[in-house]
């Protein structure tokens, strides 16, 4: 009678064989999930801040227009984690 690994299938003549592969196994599909976390964490980082940074152009351009039309110095300065943005004219 042989003993399979639950989470590769392979075959070991005890189960304390089996049971080390089953530890080996399950630490590496934990070592995997890991990577693939921190992985997803970093690309929606990246998008996330490309993301702001398209914002923060658009808002500059629509300064710009502003500005423009109507003859005002209107900036958009960066404050803190609760408020962004303030705009001042000058």
């Amino acid at each position: 009678m042989g003993y399979s690994c639950g989470y590769c299938g392979r075959d070991y003549k005890t189960p304390f064989e089996r049971g080390a592969c089953e530890v080996k196994c399950d630490s590496e599909i934990k070592r995997q999930a890991e990577l693939n976390k921190a992985k997803k964490r970093k690309e929606e980082k990246s998008q996330r801040y490309n993301s702001i940074q398209e914002d923060i152009k658009k808002l500059t351009e629509k300064i710009d227009a502003y500005n423009k039309d109507y003859n005002i110095n209107l900036y958009a300065v960066y404050n803190d984690k609760t408020l962004p943005f303030r705009l001042f004219k000058f």
